[in-house]
């Protein structure tokens, strides 16, 4: 498919900020839409920007105008900590957010549509991120749209507020909680491998539809992942098990998030895409 025109939403966050720059670096003509145009215009003062959100699909019209391709990365604020008040939860945003933002896509004549899902979504599993984003891939292809549906494990690099902020507590505070004793299994991938992927995937998008589990060349125990950060950014701390069900009544469903264990095969991805080089936990630290 040649591709004309790409839409990033959610391009002022972590993730979309690395799919934006790494399309910009090989002159896609980027349209980003943001909750937040004026934060975008600052990230991006060259880029078109649309202000709009996935959640209203009043919005999503215009910015999927003239559009051959849509990348969603769109994610509630606060993420994972949901704010029912607001309307920041996964099925408003994740779910009801995708399905709208694809409809629109679909309206507006796009050829391909991108999905960041989520490692472990499998239709199976009864945790509202699972649900919303099964829910999410179910209705991007109910639209008939060809998609490429990327799961990611965890993602870190600069500006992420998962690992870095575990970092830097353990740099003011140096006792680092292991929630279950830090036995789930993650396979971390740098952000800007992740946003390569993406480019890739944009680059050979086409009419047919894919799936891949995306990480990083290395599947580790949270503990040990958190071991090799800590060690490669020179900081003293102590991990401290710590059991799930004495911290539950203070942060509720964000505990099963943070320490949900999953198993990707990413055998699939690297076949499709072998030129990319996927960094191991050091080198993307060694990066920022």
């Amino acid at each position: 498919m040649t591709t004309k025109r790409i839409l990033v939403s959610g391009g002022t966050g972590f993730i979309g900020q690395a799919v934006a720059r790494a399309l910009v670096k090989k002159q896609y003509p980027v349209r980003i839409l943001s909750r937040q145009a004026h934060k975008a215009k600052i990230l991006f003062p060259s880029l078109e920007i649309v202000e709009g959100d996935v959640a209203k699909p009043e919005t999503l019209g215009v910015a999927c105008e003239g559009v051959d391709l849509v990348i969603q990365c769109a994610q509630f604020p606060g993420h994972p900590f949901e704010n029912k008040r607001k309307h920041h939860t996964y099925f408003e945003v994740d779910a009801l957010g995708t399905e709208n933002l694809a409809k629109a896509a679909k309206a507006a004549g796009a050829g391909h549509f991108i999905y960041l899902s989520g490692a472990g979504t499998d239709g199976k599993k009864t945790e509202p991120w699972f649900k919303a984003k099964w829910f999410a891939e179910q209705a991007i292809h109910g639209t008939g749209l060809p998609a490429t549906i990327l799961r990611p494990s965890w993602v870190y690099g600069p500006g992420d507020r998962s690992l870095n902020t575990i970092l830097k507590m353990a740099k003011i505070f140096p006792l680092v909680a292991l929630l279950g004793g830090g036995k789930n299994h993650v396979q971390p991938i740098y952000v800007e491998d992740l946003a390569n992927i993406v480019l890739a995937s944009v680059a050979s998008a086409g009419g047919e539809d894919r799936l891949f589990d995306v990480g990083g060349p290395q599947e580790f125990r949270m503990k040990t992942m958190l071991k090799i950060a800590l060690k490669a950014k020179g900081i003293r701390a102590w991990l401290l098990p710590v059991p799930k069900w004495l911290v539950k009544p203070l942060a509720g469903q964000v505990i099963d998030f943070i320490a949900m264990d999953t198993h990707i095969d990413i055998q699939p991805l690297k076949k499709t895409f072998p030129s990319i080089h996927l960094k191991t936990l050091e080198e993307g630290l060694k990066n920022y």
